[in-house]
């Protein structure tokens, strides 16, 4: 008797388990459903096909440099936060710092151009209508405008910034929310919009137009906040055209063909410094300016590295005994490439701090805090160790 009733215990015992787990079971399935139903509108047939594509690329790689890239030309190679941001003429690449494939989306942009703020990679296509934003982990927002677009910004928050062609106008711009709503609209009167800058937050926004006036070129440099639609700052130049612009709430930014200055929404100059006769080579910014490279006036093989701050003022200034191909910032590391040379320069003295060899020549660099990472030749992503 007794065994019997320690069967008849281990039979309830063993179908009490199987209940349990039958109804662990439905409260998983319960709370996928309301997961589903909570998120249905991010599960686009896209959304599924790039997080599975994205899963199968990042669990099927390792990490580690070199990194043989994929074929294509690369348009552009940019830091995404602690991130490294690869634009090809058909899709993106993020990578981690340490050489880990961390996403690959294809972004159907012609003539692509990507701009890249905190984690956030704006890809549109100029003369076509076609944006994303994308970071990391997901597409941000996938949307196409009304017009052909001729350039954009982003902003550190995820508001970026388009200029387009117009039905009725020359050109017109128009601020986005990170969720790609239109939050803020301009139409400026008989001139094209060249560039565009973002403040941080993405609530301030800075656009240079061009313009004849006499028959000379004329360039407009304008501040608006995105509440309201007069300009806070409205100021005229001539003969110069606009290659960059930085802006916060009191003043812009502004690096020309010919010189770099800084104008206050009082439209006084703050700082303002004459290329002279040097030939601008690169541009990047600092956590407190831009870095500026020069080819040497009387050397080509040479070149000059300027630090300015956010008043367009001179902090530091070296000679460098090479011909630099461009410059980016990483942290407070200013890095230069050469065909054959990584150079490292301290953003706050331009002391140089060390250099590394590449063994193909140099094409492309970016920086983050982590480090320069280089396109070489060989279609490598590498990341060179400086001494």
């Amino acid at each position: 008797m007794a065994e019997i009733k320690e069967i008849r215990d281990a039979m309830r015992k063993k179908k009490r388990n199987r209940n349990i787990r039958r109804i662990s079971i439905l409260i998983i399935l319960l709370a996928l459903v309301v997961m589903v139903i909570v998120n249905r509108d991010r599960l686009t047939p896209e959304a599924i096909s790039q997080w599975l594509e994205g899963s199968i690329s990042a669990g099927g790689e390792g990490e580690g440099f070199p990194v043989n890239l994929p074929s294509g030309e690369t348009v552009s190679l940019l830091s995404a936060g602690s991130n490294i941001a690869l634009t090809n003429q058909t899709n993106v690449y993020f990578y981690s710092p340490r050489g880990k494939r961390l996403r690959n989306v294809q972004h159907s942009c012609k003539n692509v151009q990507s701009k890249a703020a905190g984690n956030n990679l704006l890809v549109y296509s100029v003369g076509a209508n076609t944006v994303r934003v994308e970071t990391n982990t997901k597409t941000a927002v996938s949307m196409t405008t009304d017009n052909p677009i001729t350039t954009g910004a982003i902003s550190k928050n995820g508001r970026f910034a388009l200029s387009t062609e117009s039905d009725v106008y020359t050109s017109e711009m128009k601020v986005y929310d990170k969720n790609g709503n239109a939050v803020f609209k301009w139409t400026p009167s008989g001139a094209v919009i060249t560039s565009l800058a973002l403040s941080d937050d993405g609530h301030y926004v800075a656009a240079a137009t061009v313009y004849t006036k006499g028959g000379k070129i004329m360039s407009g440099i304008y501040l608006f906040t995105t509440g309201k639609s007069e300009a806070l700052l409205s100021y005229n130049i001539e003969d110069e055209i606009v290659r960059s612009l930085y802006c916060d709430k009191n003043s812009v930014r502004v690096i020309t063909d010919s010189r770099a200055f800084c104008v206050d929404k009082k439209g006084e100059l703050k700082g303002n410094i004459s290329f002279e006769e040097k030939k601008l080579i690169g541009i990047d910014e600092t956590q407190n300016g831009n870095l500026l490279v020069f080819r040497d006036v009387n050397d080509p093989s040479k070149s000059v590295l300027t630090v300015i701050n956010q008043n367009a003022e001179v902090t530091a200034e070296a000679s460098v005994p090479h011909a630099v191909k461009a410059v980016a910032c990483g942290g407070d590391d200013v890095f230069m490439i050469t065909d054959e040379l990584l150079l490292c320069y301290e953003a706050s003295t331009a002391i140089k701090t060390g250099e590394s060899a590449i063994e193909h020549d140099a094409e492309s660099l970016c920086a983050t805090s982590a480090g320069a990472f280089v396109i070489t030749s060989a279609s490598e992503l590498i990341a060179p160790e400086v001494k």
